[in-house]
């Protein structure tokens, strides 16, 4: 009764792997019966981990006499700390309990607390560098707006001063990517009303977007919850995603920006979708790595910004390819207790699902 009573899986085998007793937690976890594993081979539970790493752990224990100990870890992310300690047999021979506790939550928190950590050290240093980069780039600047000043006239001068000035915006623009990596501001969360805020962002991309051919279409669905958020941050999320859609789109296409209410009410998705190339598959797990970036001329720190104010929120940014072709970020945001549909709401104007956006369709409050 107490073998069967335990939560988490427990074996006991022959060092040649036959299965004398396993528990039911065991059995579940192998999806097997009592009647078809025991005194069968560890081969009978399956290839899939954590019983391959067992099996490892019982050579390794055959061969020194003593305790083993590893972790086993699926495809799909679960992760298993295994535990084989030698015990004596009925007959004197050797035998292992097999110990499998299920550590994924602990793991995630874990590599969690090490991302925060190390998130936070390299923002005190790339928001150190910034400042201090800062003040020599706005002497550079104040001096080329005097250079200009005075030798406007000059039309040799015109081309280099058109370069530096350029030069100099993008420093600028750098700077301040790294200021809001490295030190946020605090959010100043209220309740906002994701229609008012996905248009905000649309308008925003609106000069991009026509410059670059590319339309902007909003599906916003009537009866979404009104989480509490930080509004201008959040603006700020969906611009860069948006804007970073336009750039991989080719003209003529559409950049989809949706929501949709997760089943439970809990979290509110945000979809921003391109018609570009999508996302090399070597890059998926790369694409939020502060400077990494595929785009001529990017400062690779859009989506780092993006995920460091999603997660401020509570919330979770992920990247797919759509199967038919581009791009799809998703930006999962939690509703706060005492947000739900039924609460009064600020009145947006209608926008029809899957209609394109423009700045005439926001009241001006809403725009940038």
């Amino acid at each position: 009764m107490t073998f069967d009573a335990l939560d988490f899986p427990l074996l006991l085998v022959e060092m040649d792997g036959r299965i004398v007793r396993m528990n039911e937690a065991a059995r579940a976890l192998a999806g097997v019966t009592f009647e078809a594993a025991i005194h069968r081979l560890l081969g009978v539970l399956g290839d899939g981990q954590p019983w391959p790493t067992v099996g490892l752990l019982l050579e390794r224990m055959a061969a020194t006499g003593e305790r083993a100990a590893q972790q086993a870890k699926e495809e799909r992310g679960r992760v298993w700390d295994v535990t084989l300690s030698p015990v004596d047999g009925p007959d004197g021979d050797c035998w292992a309990i097999v110990v499998i506790v299920d550590i994924t939550e602990r793991t995630r928190l874990q590599e969690s607390l090490r991302h925060s950590e190390t998130m936070s050290a390299m923002g005190a240093l790339v928001a150190g560098v910034a400042h201090e980069v800062r003040n020599p780039l706005f002497g550079i600047s104040a001096t080329l707006d005097a250079f200009e000043a005075r030798f406007k006239r000059r039309t040799e001068y015109r081309r280099y001063v058109d370069v530096l000035k350029e030069r100099v915006g993008r420093l600028n623009e750098l700077m301040q990517h790294l200021l809001d990596y490295g030190k946020p501001p605090r959010p100043d969360f209220a309740p906002a009303v994701p229609r008012q805020v996905m248009g905000a962002a649309a308008v925003a991309c609106a000069p991009l977007s026509a410059r670059a051919g590319v339309e902007i279409v909003l599906d916003v669905p009537d009866d979404l919850p009104v989480p509490r958020l930080d509004r201008n941050r959040i603006v700020q999320v969906f611009q860069n995603l948006i804007e970073n859609a336009i750039q991989h789109s080719p003209p003529g296409s559409c950049v989809t920006f949706r929501a949709a209410p997760s089943e439970d009410g809990g979290t509110v998705a945000f979809i921003v979708e391109d018609s570009g190339p999508g996302f090399r598959s070597e890059d998926l797990h790369r694409v939020f790595e502060p400077f990494f970036t595929r785009r001529r001329g990017g400062t690779g720190l859009g989506l780092s910004i993006v995920q460091r104010i999603t997660e401020q929120h509570g919330g979770q940014v992920t990247v797919a390819n759509r199967p038919g072709g581009g791009g799809a970020v998703t930006v999962s945001l939690p509703v706060s207790a005492g947000n739900s549909p039924g609460l009064p709401r600020p009145q947006a104007p209608p926008i029809s699902p899957g209609s394109p956006v423009s700045s005439k369709e926001l009241p001006l409050s809403d725009r940038p």
